[in-house]
């Protein structure tokens, strides 16, 4: 059993005897210590475990030993989601840097990248060639797996009832 923690370990359990076979520290952020942490779930294939933290990482580790295998810097963006897999590439959204990104789910090596206009807190559904996942703007996005490119976004009702209050004209949150 794999599983992250607010203390800001991933730990692998013996699911049958409840033994702690391995833990794996991930960063911590001094100056907002009570916000560290994992929150996301994480995704398992082929071995490897696939998490991201609110230290502004996503980590790939092997399943047996929990040894990071290779790791993507959100420029400290956290990574809430919990990673979706499929022909061996991993997909997951990050907060500030409004990303939904695939990766090579053994090397690492980026394949997709597609900015939206809001954090992307919500875990990727993936369905044929495309990835359907929310951001914090109300949009639903359709995303095409193999070019990156949006294919469709529905709009929630919240957001056509609220988006000439919270966003910009170009769609983008609007804090002040």
């Amino acid at each position: 059993v794999y599983f992250g923690s607010w203390d800001t370990f991933l730990y692998a359990v013996d699911a049958q005897t409840g033994k702690l076979k391995w833990k794996f520290e991930t960063g911590k952020q001094p100056d907002i210590h009570l916000l560290e942490g994992m929150q996301a779930s994480p995704a398992c294939a082929e071995g490897m475990v696939y998490c991201g933290s609110r230290d502004g990482h996503f980590y790939a580790l092997d399943a047996i030993n929990g040894k990071m295998v290779w790791k993507y810097a959100a420029d400290n963006s956290w990574v809430l989601t919990t990673a979706a897999i499929k022909n061996g590439v991993v997909y997951f959204g990050t907060s500030d840097t409004y990303l939904f990104l695939g990766f090579d789910a053994k090397t690492g090596k980026e394949r997709i990248r597609y900015k939206t206009n809001g954090y992307v807190y919500s875990s990727p559904a993936l369905a044929g060639n495309t990835a359907y996942f929310g951001d914090f703007t109300g949009n639903l996005c359709a995303v095409d797996i193999n070019s990156g490119k949006l294919t469709g976004k529905f709009e929630t009702s919240g957001r056509l009832r609220n988006a000439g209050k919270l966003l910009d004209s170009a769609g983008n949150i609007n804090f002040s």
